[in-house]
């Protein structure tokens, strides 16, 4: 059985999903019950009536503008998460721009109705699916958030420096501004530092794990492909 995303990208489903003409009535009916109740729950915490009471200083433009921003942010995110993974991945993959596009997709509307990590699973499953081995698919979806993540960090510190009409003390502002500028600080001088810090972790048995991290952080961020990590060395085993 495959699932058709776009027009030229398959993903294949394991073989407990394949089978007879009896799974896709099956797979229908479980999408209906989540799509209702998903709308059961957003519906019942939604007061109706203030709805219509608000309707006449609804501003159009800026709704406009804001499913505009929505729809934006989901070829967006897929360009990212489809970069991080041909920097990473040894093989060529599957994992065409439609490819990516879905998969954003997908796992946003389990990120709605599910914890985030099991939004995250989901999505580095379906790297898997699209020709990716576990350890890229992992690795990409952590250095993704962590991009977000320090994207998130770099507009907060840069609006608590704009004039705001929050009543926020001026020793708090200046607290969160410290705490933001020195994570900024330590997440750029540990890429600026991660090409010396990779040799010398693979070099001892149990720190070769962790010297191969940053060098996909580092090749992520410069835009290279990773070397092909070699093998442990004798040098390096007790």
């Amino acid at each position: 059985m495959i699932i058709k995303l776009g027009v030229a990208t398959e993903i294949s489903l394991p073989r407990f999903v394949r089978g007879g003409g009896v799974i896709k009535p099956i797979l229908f009916a479980a999408k209906l019950v989540v799509t209702v109740g998903c709308f059961w729950y957003v519906l019942r915490k939604i007061d109706v009536n203030e709805i219509f009471k608000t309707l006449p200083t609804f501003d159009f433009r800026w709704a406009a503008f804001s499913l505009v921003a929505a729809l934006t942010q989901i070829p967006l995110l897929a360009l990212r998460l489809r970069a991080v993974v041909q920097t990473l991945a040894q093989q060529p993959t599957r994992l065409t721009f439609l490819a990516s596009n879905a998969v954003t997709a997908i796992c946003g509307f389990f990120a709605q109705v599910l914890p985030g990590v099991v939004s995250e699973g989901i999505r580095a499953w379906m790297l898997t699916r699209l020709g990716c081995d576990w350890r890229t698919g992992l690795t990409s979806v952590l250095i993704d958030r962590g991009i977000g993540l320090a994207v998130l960090i770099i507009f907060a510190f840069i609006i608590f420096f704009l004039p705001s009409a929050l009543n926020i003390r001026a020793g708090d502002q200046d607290i969160v501004r410290f705490v933001f500028g020195g994570v900024l600080l330590i997440g750029v001088l540990a890429l600026l530092c991660a090409p010396h810090i990779g040799p010398m972790a693979q070099r001892w048995h149990y720190s070769y794990w962790f010297g191969t991290l940053p060098w996909m952080r580092t090749a992520c961020c410069s835009g290279r492909r990773h070397p092909k990590f070699s093998p442990l060395p004798a040098s390096a085993i007790p």
